[in-house]
């Protein structure tokens, strides 16, 4: 196994498979996105020719999964699934050299175009455990790494009753599919009484499931990273980090800032060391990967979720440079105040926001990352000067920023 490295690195190929000779043009490669939910493509499609969108059928799909994609995709073409021998003849007229799932709802139906087409898969007897916070835990432990202690259950009963047999300080209860947010802290089987039923359905409804993981909560600092695995001229798989984020959140776990921090440095290298066998472990061969760290004072780093699903494209890391994503928090249902917010887009480090933040869109109250109205991105060589913008978009939010909805008489 090739160790895991903390540099960026570009698409490598032996000096004679660049050569192309003048009477044959190059097949130009397309990649095929499952299941896609962004209008982005992620970094990764860079180097493809173009992109192709697999849609699932829109039985069985989550209530929250959006099944049209908004406009100004940079696909060429789009499947809509149907069986996967249809799907296959439709995608085997081009020239396929990679299969990515664009949201958790497609992460199995791309494995298994990918083995259809003869292209390499991340490992079959891991992939529950690629998509459960539950079993990422269970194999980290058997494999002598740490791992959080915990356990996934469908009744109060039994999550009440355990706490009372652990007596931790305190709890984090959360969707044990690792694609829907959302997690509460609580300190007592009361707490987990008052959160359990608004959990139970935010699963249900975004993941297609009622499972909810309780585990012991970690202090430390958390750290988001996101990866890509490829094979090497061998076959082996060598993983790289692409971009590494200092997560921030505020006491109710609400997602607040995250900085992106430099992937060469000390404590990159440091969690690079960690999540080699950790990738391992869980059987990620190929493609991207996005995984949360905490990083415990006594314990040292300690995975806390990861996800195998394709993500827009990550800031790159500028030297001198500081990047940070403030992710908005609505305090309850409302629109957005169009000059408020036209102020906020000019100020001096602001350089980019989702395409969701428009005059006028309506916003539910923020619970978790999901039901966040969006982010504004941050750049500046000054890290005082995001911090003092980032005080102005909290002010704003709480001052005018959003506007009560207007219920219908």
């Amino acid at each position: 196994m090739r160790a895991l490295t903390a540099r960026p690195e570009h698409n490598t190929m032996n000096a004679s498979s660049n050569i192309t000779p003048a009477h044959r043009a190059p097949t130009p490669s397309a990649i095929v996105i499952v299941a896609p939910t962004s209008a982005e493509l992620p970094t990764c499609a860079r180097q493809h020719n173009t992109a192709i969108a697999v849609h699932l059928p829109p039985h069985g799909l989550p209530l929250t999964h959006a099944t049209e994609l908004p406009h100004g995709c940079p696909y060429a073409a789009i499947v809509q699934h149907v069986s996967l021998r249809r799907t296959f003849k439709e995608l085997n007229a081009h020239h396929v050299t990679a299969v990515l799932a664009g949201s958790a709802h497609g992460i199995n139906l791309a494995e298994q175009i990918a083995a259809a087409l003869g292209l390499p898969t991340n490992g079959s007897s891991t992939a529950h455990a690629r998509q459960d916070r539950h079993e990422q835990a269970q194999a980290l432990r058997q494999a002598a790494l740490p791992a959080p202690c915990g356990m996934r259950t469908t009744s109060l009963t039994t999550a009440t009753r355990w706490m009372r047999f652990l007596r931790a300080t305190e709890y984090v209860l959360t969707p044990a599919n690792t694609s829907v947010a959302g997690a509460r802290i609580c300190r007592s089987p009361a707490d987990v009484r008052v959160v359990w039923p608004s959990l139970q359905r935010t699963a249900r409804n975004r993941g297609g499931g009622s499972d909810l993981v309780l585990q012991e909560r970690l202090a430390g600092p958390q750290y988001v990273l996101h990866t890509h695995t490829h094979r090497d001229l061998e076959g082996a798989p060598t993983h790289t980090v692409t971009s590494l984020w200092a997560s921030t959140r505020t006491a109710s776990l609400l997602p607040d800032r995250d900085d992106q921090l430099d992937p060469t440095n000390a404590l990159a290298r440091s969690l690079t060391r960690y999540l080699q066998p950790v990738l391992d472990r869980l059987g990620v061969r190929t493609g991207p990967a996005r995984t949360r760290i905490v990083l415990t004072p006594d314990r040292g780093p300690i995975l806390l979720s990861l996800q195998t699903t394709a993500e827009p494209p990550p800031t790159e890391h500028r030297a001198g440079h500081h990047t940070t994503r403030i992710t908005l928090i609505a305090p309850e249902d409302a629109v957005i105040d169009g000059p408020t917010l036209r102020t906020l887009t000019c100020l001096p480090t602001v350089s980019g926001f989702t395409p969701t933040l428009t005059p006028g869109a309506p916003v539910t109250r923020t619970i978790d990352a999901d039901t966040s109205p969006g982010a504004l991105t941050l750049t500046s060589a000054h890290p005082q000067a995001i911090t003092d913008d980032h005080h102005t978009i909290r002010r704003a939010e709480a001052r005018g920023l959003y506007h009560l909805a207007r219920r219908p008489r």
